[in-house]
């Protein structure tokens, strides 16, 4: 998957350039940082992706036109109309949010995220080129930067205290005999529960093992 970047700040167009090299079978192939040069890149090289900074300027020198600022969102729709064989991926936060300079590596992790109609999830973009959407609609997304201690709640620690909970109640409940059918229901969910924990958490230590 050959990917085309576009932003000013070589701060963002790192972390962009971390974050799509993440991803297996995924290179970028271009950076650019104006729209003029964008456009460029795009029609030259043909990417099955563009990832454009909505507040990309139109050319060096025009930073004190507003309408200058305007070109990221222009420019992408134009890509989206000149090629469509190219998934167009709009970061519109990245003037409002002051994102850390940060590099991948263990101790955090950033991706890209957007608006569905169940709320905002991440999503990869193998996963993006995969999907039927209208060649000429670009992708508003956003670039989301945690760090691996805030996201420990998603490796199944959660699982295994409620299992433990769970088997707790359950044993309590068969104690007292005339409970026993409840509390055996309760202790198996929570033996299914502990497993499932367990298992999570290993997956997840030997992903972060092979990063």
């Amino acid at each position: 998957m050959r990917v085309v970047l576009a932003s000013e700040r070589p701060q963002i167009q790192h972390l962009l350039m971390d974050m799509i090299e993440e991803e297996p079978g995924a290179i970028v192939v271009g950076q650019a940082e104006n729209a003029i040069k964008t456009l460029v890149l795009a029609e030259n090289l043909r990417p099955d992706v563009a990832i454009i900074d909505s507040n990309l300027p139109y050319s060096v020198g025009l930073d004190k036109l507003a309408l200058s600022r305007m070109s990221g969102l222009d420019i992408g729709q134009m890509i989206c109309q000149k090629l469509p064989g190219t998934r167009v991926v709009i970061l519109n936060n990245l003037d409002a949010q002051v994102l850390p300079e940060v590099s991948l590596s263990r101790d955090n992790q950033a991706f890209f995220s957007r608006e569905r109609l169940r709320g905002t999830t991440s999503f990869k973009l193998q996963e993006l080129c995969r999907e039927a959407a209208p060649s000429e609609a670009p992708v508003f997304a956003s670039v989301e930067v945690e760090s691996w201690s805030a996201s420990q709640q998603k490796d199944g620690s959660g699982a295994i205290g409620s299992g433990a909970i769970s088997i707790a109640g359950g044993l309590y409940l068969i104690g007292t005999l005339w409970l026993a059918p409840y509390g055996v229901l309760l202790a198996l969910g929570g033996v299914f529960m502990l497993a499932f924990g367990l298992f999570k958490k290993m997956t997840t230590r030997l992903w972060r093992k092979s990063r």
